[in-house]
C-alpha cells in the first residue's frame, strides 16, 4: 500500500466509525501490545525512552510513518512524520498514534500514564483523545507528542531481555530487506514475477533469490 493509500484508508475508517471515540478505541484495543513484532519488541523494554527508541528505529515495519525523538530538560517528545513531504498525516491516524503510545507505555508499567503536551496540525472536533491523553491538545505546525522524565523513566513491568533478544534480529534483517525493496530495481523484479503464471513465477523467485 502506499502512502497515499494508507492515509486514505485511514480517513475511511474514520468517517464509516460509529464512535467519536473509535480512535482510542483502536489504539487501546486489548492484545494491541502483541499485533506485530516490533510493538512486542517495544513492548519488552526496560523504560518508556527504550521502548519509544525501539519504536522509532522499526516504525516503518508498521506504517508509512516515523518517529522522531526529542530530548529535552526533563522531558522525550515524539513527533510524527510522513516520507511524504507533500502529504499530511490524517488527523484521525495521529490520534491513534498518540493514544497508542500512552496505551502501550501505560502497560508496560502499570501505571496511569498522561502527557505533559501533545502538539497536532489539526485538532479533532470531539474531545476523546484529550479526556484519554489526560492533556490539552493543541493546534501547530507538528505532530508531536510530549512525556515527563519521570514517565520516561518509570521501569516496564513487561521487560524482558530474552524476548528482545529473540526479536532484533529478525527486525534488523526487515530493515535491511526494506531498504533494498525500496530500490528501483526491486520494483521491476516484482512487477516482473507478479506477471509470470504460476510455474514460471516459481522458476523466476528462485532465480532472483
Amino acid at each position: 500500500m502506499t502512502v497515499s493509500g494508507y492515509f486514505a484508508f485511514m480517513e475511511a475508517v474514520d468517517r464509516l466509525a460509529d464512535d467519536e471515540d473509535a480512535a482510542v478505541k483502536m489504539a487501546s484495543a486489548e492484545g494491541i501490545e502483541q499485533s506485530s513484532p516490533p510493538i512486542c519488541a517495544a513492548y519488552c523494554s526496560h523504560d518508556g525512552r527504550a521502548c519509544i527508541g525501539r519504536l522509532a528505529r522499526c516504525k516503518r515495519l508498521i506504517g508509512p510513518m516515523e518517529f522522531i525523538v526529542h530530548e529535552g530538560e526533563g522531558t522525550l517528545s515524539v513527533e510524527m512524520i510522513c516520507g511524504d513531504a507533500e502529504l499530511r498525516m490524517p488527523a484521525f491516524l495521529v490520534e491513534v498514534e498518540f493514544a497508542f503510545l500512552v496505551n502501550l507505555i501505560g502497560k508496560a508499567t502499570k501505571q496511569d500514564i498522561s502527557p505533559v503536551a501533545a502538539e497536532m496540525q489539526e485538532v479533532p472536533e470531539d474531545s476523546s483523545s484529550a479526556a484519554y491523553l489526560g492533556c490539552a491538545v493543541e493546534v501547530g505546525p507538528r505532530n508531536i507528542l510530549s512525556f515527563a522524565s519521570s514517565d520516561r523513566d518509570m521501569p516496564f513491568v513487561s521487560a524482558d531481555d530474552a524476548m528482545w533478544s529473540y526479536f532484533e534480529p529478525e527486525l534488523g534483517r526487515r530493515l535491511a530487506e526494506l531498504e533494498t525493496d525500496e530500490s528501483f530495481s526491486s520494483h521491476v523484479r516484482s512487477a516482473l514475477i507478479e506477471a509470470l503464471p504460476g510455474a514460471a513465477r516459481t522458476i523466476a523467485r528462485a532465480v532472483s533469490a
